[in-house]
């Protein structure tokens, strides 16, 4: 074959079809943002309908003596948002607290500020946060910055001890403000910060403790109190009192619990019943607590009585 032929066959020969190449959309940030979204919803919505039972709910008030104390549009209250916000009263997401007399009676129901750090960690959207104090005195401040994964810049959020602090009614501080207000302060900075970062998923929810005043959150003090001046017969009350006092020195050889207490303890044991009596908790809760101390000290741990301790300064109960 000549080079004339050979350059001819080349150049008459059909020539391939180029292969288009097809891209693979891939979803930007704000769709994968809407997605995760979505399904962090589905996950919620989820739980609310799953998990909290309305038998469930009233378990809880016949276990803990609210049955007995709530009024039954309260009880219905109490019910409704707990089942529409998914919170589970055996975790102490969520309690309720009556207060006033008569016509003036009113239900607080509240919630652990943990209940909202759960809720943002669910939607998939946080991106770390962190809350510090400035200053000293009435002039402390605390401030808290919450980053969103669908955020360009984090939100700055500042509380000011003297615009949140809570007084009793006679004036004097509440007890846990002032024994920690740095502590108190910093609390109160996560709960209003994640509102505010997250509304759709918090918006509704009620509020906690140290947002509130202390009658909203202690109730009637006085309630126990009133109970003895209803009941006319003084003498069979004075009769009543002494074989207590009979009975409890009766059990105290048998426990062998009070001669194992060391001075740690006891002074833990103090400040423990000290909180109890400022939060002013019902019969329920108090029985509890008193079964947990118990049964830290049947068995010599001191670490377990500083976390009922801490259970109680964070509200737990």
């Amino acid at each position: 074959m000549g080079l004339t032929e050979y350059l001819t066959r080349g150049l008459n020969k059909p020539k391939k079809k180029a292969r288009k190449r097809v891209r693979k959309s891939t979803p930007n940030k704000s769709e994968q943002t809407k997605a995760i979204v979505k399904t962090q919803s589905k996950q919620i919505d989820n739980m609310n309908n799953n998990e909290i039972s309305k038998q469930k709910i009233i378990d809880y008030m016949d276990a803990f003596g609210l049955s007995k104390e709530l009024l039954p549009e309260e009880k219905k209250q109490f019910l409704s948002i707990a089942m529409e916000f998914g919170l589970n009263p055996f975790k102490h997401e969520i309690h309720c607290v009556a207060y006033g007399k008569g016509e003036y009676r009113r239900l607080s129901i509240i919630v652990g500020y943990e209940v909202y750090l759960k809720r943002a960690e669910k939607t998939g959207l946080l991106n770390g946060w962190k809350v510090w104090t400035e200053g000293t005195g009435k002039d402390m401040k605390a401030i808290i910055e919450i980053s969103r994964k669908d955020w360009q810049l984090p939100l700055r959020h500042e509380v000011y001890l003297k615009e949140v602090e809570q007084y009793k009614k006679s004036g004097e501080l509440n007890a846990f403000w002032k024994k920690q207000p740095s502590f108190m302060l910093k609390k109160v900075a996560i709960s209003q910060g994640f509102r505010l970062a997250f509304p759709v998923e918090l918006g509704g929810i009620p509020y906690t403790a140290d947002e509130l005043p202390e009658e909203m959150t202690c109730g009637n003090e006085k309630k126990t109190e009133d109970k003895p001046a209803l009941s006319k017969p003084v003498k069979e009350n004075k009769l009543a009192i002494e074989p207590v006092k009979e009975s409890k020195k009766k059990e105290e050889p048998k426990t062998e619990i009070h001669g194992s207490v060391t001075p740690e303890q006891k002074t833990l044991i103090a400040e423990i019943a000290a909180l109890i009596k400022a939060c002013g908790y019902d019969v329920g809760k108090k029985t509890l607590i008193k079964e947990k101390i118990k049964s830290a000290l049947s068995v010599g741990a001191t670490e377990e009585l500083k976390h009922i301790k801490q259970d109680i300064e964070l509200d737990i109960y």
